[in-house]
């Protein structure tokens, strides 16, 4: 959850992009959560907050460059450059002496493991795709999908444990989504009775409805 808040919060407070109440409403419930189950995680978070500033800066960057690289040139080019550093990895783990471990548990597991890169390309693809239409600080309203889809895989499907600061968390998250939910709801309506060829100037508050150039 600290990942979505930093994205809102860069969006806000380094691409200057404005947030109508509603939305300050949201943010506000959701980091109010996030506290809760931080605080009661009992240790300072800082593998959370790690990553959340790394792919918070990360969206960042995208966004600026989204304008002169699509989705899929952008991601190419990740790629492209991970490939080298992740190859490099690997062969200094070998000339260390290490062990690759990972590619010793049978053919069928290798295969798979593999394979989790396409799995991972694909919500990245579409990450920098819905980065070139949507404001940074929607982008991370949205990415609050991604941890309670996690919620309903641990908690129905794995049988984990909730305690009730956990919960509360996340209903701060839910509450704060719906909140969204509204406010967008109302910008749409707003945007369909303006009359053709008098649309407002569009603010960071408002959704883009157009496709990107």
């Amino acid at each position: 959850f600290i990942n979505p808040l930093v994205t809102v919060l860069i969006g806000v407070f380094v691409r200057k992009e404005r947030l109508s109440a509603l939305q300050w409403t949201a943010v506000s419930i959701a980091g109010a959560g996030v506290l809760v189950s931080a605080i009661a995680y009992g240790r300072f978070p800082f593998i959370a907050l790690g990553l959340a500033f790394s792919f918070g800066l990360y969206g960042a960057v995208r966004k600026q460059t989204s304008e002169d690289i699509d989705a899929l040139t952008g991601l190419t080019v990740e790629t492209l450059v991970g490939t080298v550093i992740a190859l490099a990895q690997l062969a200094l783990i070998v000339v260390l002496g290490g062990h690759l471990g990972a590619f010793d548990h049978g053919p069928l597991v290798t295969t798979v493991l593999l394979l989790s890169g396409v799995v991972t390309a694909i919500p990245l693809l579409l990450f920098a795709a819905g980065n070139r239409r949507l404001p940074l600080s929607h982008m991370g309203f949205i990415q609050f999908v991604t941890p309670i889809l996690g919620f309903f895989t641990g908690y129905y499907i794995f049988n984990e444990t909730m305690p009730p600061a956990r919960w509360i968390g996340f209903i701060a998250v839910w509450i704060a989504l719906v909140v969204l939910l509204v406010d967008m709801v109302r910008s749409l309506r707003r945007a369909r009775r303006t009359p053709p060829g008098q649309e407002p100037p569009l603010t960071t508050g408002e959704i883009i409805t157009q496709p990107a150039p």
